[in-house]
This record gives structure tokens, sequence and C-alpha cells, in this order.
């Protein structure tokens, strides 16, 4: 059996077990010690693939190496968020009701390109698992990271098998 788990921040974790027991994917479908599991990481904006084959049981990939680009955008969407906590910060403070309003306008258009940032750049990612000598054993998902500025990280958006 193939289980990806995506409950760690930024990272696929893909196992092979037996029963409930990680087992290392030469220790399955047949005793040639040959089988590894192969998996194909399409990166869905793209349509670029990124083909690994694993020989442990428990493998882990991060997804700033299946979409490089849009990881990337993180920073930007952080500096930004940065900048919002301290126009937020701004307007608390000031007393004077123009220059408060101004700081207002401010604070809205950068919440808004922010949000928009966050809305245009997942990480889209299709995973197709199956072993190198039964491909009839197969996973197939497809997850949607998103940046969180809370926790300034990556962070699991959706799944779908």
């Amino acid at each position: 059996m193939i289980e990806i788990n995506k409950n760690e921040e930024e990272f696929i974790t893909i196992v092979t077990l037996k029963d409930t027991t990680p087992t290392p994917p030469s220790e399955l479908i047949d005793t040639s010690g040959e089988n590894k599991l192969r998996v194909v990481f399409t990166n869905l904006k793209d349509n670029s693939e990124r083909t690994v084959k694993f020989e442990t049981e428990t493998n882990k990939i991060g997804v700033n190496l299946l979409d490089s680009d849009t990881y990337n955008k993180g920073s930007e969407i952080k500096r930004k968020f940065s900048d919002l906590l301290i126009l937020e910060e701004g307007i608390d403070y000031e007393t004077n009701k123009r220059k408060k309003k101004k700081l207002q306008k401010e604070y809205d258009s950068l919440e808004s390109e922010i949000e928009s940032l966050i809305s245009d750049n997942k990480i889209e990612i299709k995973i197709n698992a199956s072993f190198t000598k039964d491909e009839n054993v197969t996973k197939q998902e497809k997850i949607v990271y998103e940046y969180n500025t809370i926790l300034e990280s990556w962070v699991l958006y959706k799944k779908t098998t």
C-alpha cells in the first residue's frame, strides 16, 4: 500500500506500507529486492514533471522543490504582510483624522494586494505513485498549498484523490 501524508508544513511524505507497518518497497510486491516506489510529481501550473524513485519506506520531498517560483513568492507576501502590520500600528496611533484616513486607504490597498497574491499563487501538485514491479498498485492525489501569513509558511489548502 502507498500512503501520501501532507500533514507536515511544506513537506510531502510518502510511505510504503505492508498492512499498517512502514516497509521498504524492495520487500513488497515480489521477493526480488529490486522493487522501488516510482513517484511522478506534476506541477499543475506548467505541467512540468519530476520523477523520483524511492527505496526506503518513508520519503519526504519539500514543496519548494516542486514549484520554486511560486514558493519564492512567499517571501514577497511575508514582506508585504509585515508592511501591513506597520501600517496598522500607524493607524492606531495617528490622531490627525486626515492622516489616519490616508493611512487607512494605504492599508486597504495593501491588504487587497496581499489577498490577491495569496489567491493567485497557490502551489498545485499532482502526485502519481506506483511500484516499479507492479504498476497496478498506485496512489494518485492532487494537493494545493497556500501561503499562510500568520504561520509565515506554505500550508495544505486542499487535497483531492
